[in-house]
């Protein structure tokens, strides 16, 4: 797992860069530039590098044709980043400490359904 995690890095840094961006563009945009840009930005990098290396993670399982990736780091993965959008757009709460609790909650509920998913495929 250790390995495929390190070669999957790339993967991981691209999401972040991505994030990084997008986080720190939707806060300037909506709020103009301040502390809380940076913060915002800091989220996007944390919740899109997750993404990206659990999606890195996945491509390169398939294409070797190993075993599969765990389905908590998925739900994880995409838990996080859906409770963020939550709450930034249903919400419209975009103070990054709000934000990051909803992230917190969001992987919470993805990463104990994965768990649930995973100790159903181990029992079958």
């Amino acid at each position: 797992m250790w390995d495929l995690t390190k070669r999957a890095a790339p993967f991981g840094a691209g999401g972040a860069l991505i994030g990084l961006a997008g986080g720190a563009g939707f806060q300037a945009l909506n709020a103009g530039l301040s502390m809380d840009t940076a913060k915002m930005g800091l989220i996007g990098a944390l919740a899109m590098g997750a993404i990206g290396q659990v999606g890195g993670m996945i491509y390169i399982t398939v294409n070797e044709g190993g075993g599969g990736v765990p389905a908590t780091l998925v739900g994880a993965a995409a838990g996080a980043p859906v409770g963020m959008g939550y709450s930034l757009i249903r919400k419209k709460q975009s103070v990054p400490g709000t934000v990051m609790k909803w992230g917190a909650l969001g992987a919470g509920i993805g990463g104990s359904i994965g768990l649930a998913v995973d100790v159903i495929r181990k029992w079958s």
